[in-house]
């Protein structure tokens, strides 16, 4: 089981695996970070366009997820995001979805960039959803997304740190029984 962000527990988390190789020219493209967001950050994300208590809505489904982050090796400026992310099931895919979207939709343009244009997709499969945005043509997000379809779920256990039994301060600094 999982443990949220609101101390229920749920369901198995899950590791989203991207498919092997790279999805852009590496060439052209450094892969600068990958990680995972995780539901307390997907509130956060999401918080500015829906509040906290819709935000809070719509990443209560999550059951994991990855991103990575790129950006062109010519211009460090220029950068786009991918993030693929798995839900308890499809309909808080679909919430999360239309969250998302809301909240691309609602960004202020940014400068125009040299290499590429700010531009965003968004895809549900099932009980997945796959985000591209940055500074890269429509059409590469669509390449992007296609990409991305070949992720895999992979059950993943969650350890929940436990304080130790006794932790006190001393004279000199703080003292801890284990």
């Amino acid at each position: 089981q999982k443990v949220r962000g609101d101390g229920r527990a749920g369901a198995q988390a899950v590791s989203v695996v991207l498919p092997g190789g790279a999805p852009v020219d590496g060439e052209k493209w450094a892969l600068v970070k990958e990680s995972v967001l995780g539901e307390l950050q997907t509130e956060i994300l999401l918080r500015p366009s829906l509040g906290p208590r819709d935000s809070a809505a719509a990443a209560s489904g999550w059951d994991g997820d990855t991103y990575r982050v790129y950006r062109l090796r010519t211009d460090p400026a220029v950068t786009f995001f991918l993030w693929a992310s798995a839900w308890d099931s499809q309909d808080d895919a679909a919430e999360f979805e239309k969250a998302v979207r809301k909240l691309l939709d609602g960004r202020k343009p940014l400068e125009r960039r040299k290499g590429g244009v700010e531009s965003f997709a968004v895809s549900t499969g099932g009980s997945t959803v796959t985000v591209v945005a940055g500074s890269i043509d429509p059409a590469a997000s669509r390449v992007l997304i296609e990409w991305a379809a070949g992720l895999k779920l992979e059950a993943k256990e969650i350890r929940v740190g436990v304080f130790p039994s006794e932790v006190r301060f001393a004279d000199d600094g703080l003292e801890e029984d284990f």
